[in-house]
């Protein structure tokens, strides 16, 4: 995360994530630090941006993670992101009317805030039934205030919410798809290119979507480790196709531990973290 300054001169808490599609696995990984974005304060490294959500009798499953303001006086984003994401996608709603309710709701809740530091991107990634093909097919969605094409930062925070969403091209082979992006702090990338280029390289090999998670994680750590304001600890999400969502969390000096992560189901049920024993976690492992 980076308590980067915004063309007024606050710093703006910003977490680097990582979206990554293949037609074999969708994946999501973010780091968790959180720090005070008028003052830079650390506030915690272990806060939760990133949860599961989905409808799949309604035809798709996401990760959803944001990068920008966490938290302003007595809102929390990630609070109310829980909250906003049902209402807006109702189980047998129309998915396009749900994302235009969703970047309504975003722009009249961020318009409200008194705060200059209101840059926000709230990312999907994951996969959707395209109508085009009649499957499960990947998609990166960015809903955002403030965010460019090339995922840096406007120097202007809209009013309104635009929405980006990237799909594979139906002409190339499937084998062959893929899309990796990061988003958030992209400023402390600036000494990890050769890194992220590897990382990238392996995400697009033949390995086991958990291994991919792994590769993931292990690139944003150690983007932190570096003395960025990235943070050390991450949380991550992979979806392999044909299975079931598959998460993990990495503490700082610690391996991989299996955890479940914030869940949202478009009904409004919701369940939150839980870590799972190390034999349970294992036998899911398994």
């Amino acid at each position: 995360m980076d308590d980067q300054p915004d063309c007024t001169g606050h710093r703006q808490d910003m977490t680097l994530i990582l979206a990554h599609f293949t037609v074999r696995e969708q994946l999501l990984v973010a780091d968790r630090k959180l720090t005070d974005g008028a003052t830079g304060r650390l506030i915690n490294n272990d806060a939760y941006k990133l949860i599961q959500f989905e409808s799949p009798s309604d035809g798709y499953q996401f990760a959803v993670a944001f990068t920008g303001l966490a938290r302003a006086g007595g809102f929390e984003t990630m609070g109310w992101l829980m909250d906003a994401l049902p209402k807006a996608f109702p189980v047998g709603g129309d998915f396009n009317d749900g994302l235009d309710r969703f970047k309504a709701d975003c722009a009249d809740t961020f318009g409200r805030i008194k705060s200059e530091n209101k840059r926000i991107a709230v990312i999907f990634n994951g996969r959707y039934h395209d109508g085009r093909t009649t499957a499960w097919e990947p998609m990166t969605l960015i809903v955002s205030n403030a965010l460019e094409e090339d995922g840096s930062w406007s120097a202007r925070v809209n009013d309104h919410f635009d929405h980006r969403g990237i799909t594979r091209d139906l002409k190339v082979d499937p084998a062959r798809v893929h899309d990796t992006r990061c988003f958030g702090d992209l400023r402390a990338l600036s000494f990890h290119q050769k890194t992220l280029a590897r990382t990238k390289r392996y995400l697009r090999a033949e390995i086991s979507p958990l291994a991919k998670l792994e590769l993931a994680a292990r690139f944003i750590r150690t983007v932190g480790r570096a003395g960025s304001s990235v943070g050390k600890d991450v949380l991550g999400i992979v979806f392999p196709a044909g299975g079931q969502a598959r998460a993990g969390e990495w503490p700082e000096h610690k391996g991989r531990r299996e955890t479940l992560p914030h869940y949202v189901h478009a009904s409004g049920v919701r369940i939150s973290e839980i870590s799972l024993p190390p034999s349970l976690g294992k036998q899911l492992s398994d």
